[in-house]
């Protein structure tokens, strides 16, 4: 069993009993791989996730919902209205849709060690001669080998295709070129021009029979069209799988999509990379690099992902690859964004550190976790950490700014607020007073209300969790890597938190609800007025400590308890009352007359509260 973190900045040296947790904690990952995939199809294929929040760059296109999508469809290739698409009608809107057809690669993508040189099995969308995507008129994938219109036939014509086959079932280029060769000789004494630049075996299509006339193509798909273009095309090389021998291929970046040729002049390609969400990285290899191979490494964000390294012979078009790459694969690393600097605390988990926003200069805090270390518990958990970060709004909780993702780590940049912890704020101070206590416990009580409003449960309230400001009471909520949303009635099992700070029925493992917040909103406190937790007294045993917490009673006799003003005492054992069914909610504690008669003087004695 491993334990809670002390959360997003760290240890910091506090040496509280954390409970065990199924598989660790305070940590998960996000989103499949960074990315979740949504009802609505965006036209746009450049989507970057930021401040929490998706934004769209539209530069050609407009966002649109599946009802738009379907229409479209039909208003465009059903050519014989009868309500249906037929396959050639489906792939007819494909072609006049690369970015829906890439997203549905993103969906069902191919295999790329498929064979794809089989009849009709050659992969569309792109012809490595064309600068733009192919022609909507055209009925068949870019590359596969038809009959010719302008002459030939008969036995010569199935003589082409069955050495085009044989070609493309063998990797010695010298057996190709003979293939080349014969090929040529075939169509010259079938009079058929063999087209430009060498490009042997392709053959014109046949012309269409008879059919209804296209219907015009709507602006959306013009323009889809027309910026279909290649961002980037050349020599990469990689290692043999079993030989480990060095090879070339011809490599065309389109979309989202880099396709693989064996030859630059093929038409055909050999296969497909599918980039949408996957991670480019370069590669450091000391030994490649001074035999003049640069690498880099495309890595699948899903799970056991495939994994592909290519090679260029500088480091300078290597870089350019790698920019081109993670610009088609929508994944923007953290350090395009954000320089990180100095490490400001260090969990379990995770370490927390200071970055600077390139673009604003402005000053941040970046949680950095290690997905190699978690479990599929702990990635839950981040899951639904970044999930309500993204969800909550409140001037007194933590504000995430971004989630960034490469293939080891998570990063999650967060506003930085610089007045440290509230437990480094009041550790080795005298006792506060109840006014300054209120600087304190009222924001406290108001997030957390908002939280439950939002079927939020944090599950981790401590000192080291609430971020101060320069003042103290300018506090905010952090670490929500236990956090939970919740139905209404929803009963919790998982044992998690700080064991100083849970509320007893947490310990009995009899389940809890958000009322186990509140008790640890009394603990915090009783922390602040008494200068002590009420069931953890320095060197006692984790099991003492749960005895005393399931069993025990505070302590109502000394001095210190005494010298409370009875509605601070009151409110205490309100929110601290064993029964869950007694206990204040958040909301019953803001009208508690304690809260109310210093929100009344805030406004008359401003110098009083500002702590």
């Amino acid at each position: 069993m491993s334990h809670v973190s002390d959360g997003d900045h760290g240890d910091s040296g506090h040496h509280h009993h954390h409970l065990p947790v199924p598989g660790g904690a305070g940590g998960g990952g996000g989103g499949g791989g960074g990315r979740g995939r949504a009802s609505t199809a965006t036209s746009s294929s450049e989507t970057r996730t930021r401040r929490g929040e998706t934004h769209h760059y539209l530069h050609h296109y407009e966002e649109f919902t599946n009802n738009d999508i379907v229409d479209q469809a039909f208003e465009e290739c059903d050519l014989d209205h009868d309500g249906k698409l037929s396959f050639s009608e489906f792939r007819l809107w494909m072609e006049r849709n690369p970015v829906v057809a890439r997203f549905l690669q993103s969906v069902f993508p191919y295999d790329e060690y498929r064979d794809w040189c089989g009849d009709a099995k050659h992969l569309p969308f792109i012809h490595n001669r064309d600068m733009t995507a192919p022609s909507p008129a055209s009925h068949s994938p870019p590359g596969t080998p038809t009959r010719s219109s302008s002459g030939g036939g008969g036995d010569g014509d199935d003589a082409v295709r069955l050495l085009l086959r044989a070609k493309a079932l063998t990797a010695n280029v010298d057996v190709q070129e003979a293939i080349d060769r014969l090929v040529a000789t075939l169509r010259a004494e079938a009079g058929v021009d063999d087209g430009v630049g060498g490009d042997v075996g392709r053959l014109e299509p046949p012309l269409p029979s008879a059919s209804p006339p296209l219907p015009p193509m709507s602006p959306r798909s013009s323009r889809a069209m027309h910026h279909q273009t290649i961002a980037k095309k050349g020599f990469l090389a990689k290692r043999g799988h079993r030989l480990k021998s060095w090879m070339q291929r011809w490599y065309v970046l389109v979309g989202n999509c880099i396709y693989y040729y064996q030859h630059e002049r093929d038409k055909a390609p050999r296969g497909v990379i599918f980039l949408a969400g996957s991670f480019v990285e370069p590669l450091h290899d000391d030994e490649n690099e001074r035999r003049g191979h640069w690498g880099l490494e495309i890595t699948r964000s899903q799970e056991h992902g495939l994994r592909r390294c290519l090679y260029t012979n500088s480091k300078v078009e290597r870089d350019k690859w790698v920019h081109e790459l993670r610009r088609a694969s929508e994944v923007v690393p953290v350090e395009e964004d954000f320089e990180i600097g100095e490490e400001l605390g260090k969990g379990q988990f995770s370490r927390v550190c200071q970055c600077v926003n390139k673009h604003t200069l402005e000053r941040k805090a970046v949680k950095i976790i290690e997905k190699e270390t978690m479990d599929a518990e702990e990635k839950e958990l981040l899951r639904a950490e970044i999930a309500i970060m993204k969800l909550v709004n409140h001037p007194n909780i933590i504000r995430m700014e971004a989630v960034y993702e490469s293939r080891r780590h998570i990063f999650i940049v967060m506003e930085l607020h610089s007045g440290g912890e509230l437990f480094d704020r009041v550790n080795g101070r005298p006792r506060l007073t109840e006014d300054e206590a209120f600087c304190v416990i009222y924001p406290l009580i108001e997030s957390v209300a908002y939280l439950h409003e939002m079927g939020i449960v944090h599950r981790d309230l401590k000192p080291e969790n609430i971020l101060c400001g320069q003042k103290v009471g300018d506090i905010k909520i952090a670490d929500f890597g236990l956090s939970k949303l919740v139905l209404p009635d929803e009963i919790m099992k998982m044992p998690c938190g700080t064991l100083s700070y849970v509320a007893p029925e947490v310990l009995t493992l009899n389940g809890y609800g958000r009322e186990a917040d509140m008790w640890s909103v009394g603990t915090i406190m009783y922390l602040l007025l008494r200068g002590r937790l009420p069931f953890d007294i320095d060197g006692e045993s984790r099991e003492k400590i749960i005895e005393r917490t399931i069993n025990g009673t505070i302590d109502t006799d000394d001095a210190v308890w005494k010298a409370l003003s009875q509605d601070a005492r009151d409110l205490m054992l309100g929110l601290l009352n064993k029964d869950i069914k007694r206990r204040m909610s958040a909301k019953e504690a803001l009208l508690h007359p304690w809260i109310l008669s210093r929100v009344d003087r805030m406004d008359t004695e401003p110098e009083t509260f500002d702590f």
